[in-house]
């Protein structure tokens, strides 16, 4: 995700609506309509535990992992993440449409408009 800028990423957990683009989220509470930004960073989470290899009881040699991504520290809104909201909002309408139809498989048709 921080490389591929033409990517992005959204979920919805108990009423927050989530995208996710560059190194940034947006969450956006439904109910209150509520919007809070996170950056994202690279984090190794086994650091500390395996350093350069670890050897394992069947002898197999593991390397550290490939960084995995956190939600970090709560960061104020910029008016680029907030920029956010229409593709988001729009996705979600479109996303939504097309399942409700049972027409998911035309949504590369959305997806190629530019």
């Amino acid at each position: 995700l921080l490389d591929d800028q033409e990517f992005f990423a959204d979920y919805y957990h108990n009423g927050i609506l989530g995208w996710v683009e560059k190194d940034k989220i947006l969450e956006l509470n439904l109910e209150t309509n509520k919007e809070t930004c996170y950056e994202l960073k690279a984090v190794n989470l086994l650091q500390n535990s395996l350093k350069s290899e670890t050897l394992v009881s069947n002898k197999t040699r593991l390397k550290p992992s490939v960084p995995s991504f956190i939600k970090n520290e709560e960061i104020e809104c910029s008016d680029e993440v907030r920029s956010f909201k229409k593709r988001m909002l729009s996705f979600t309408e479109v996303s939504q449409l097309l399942l409700f139809e049972g027409n998911t498989n035309k949504f590369i048709e959305y997806r190629n408009k530019k």
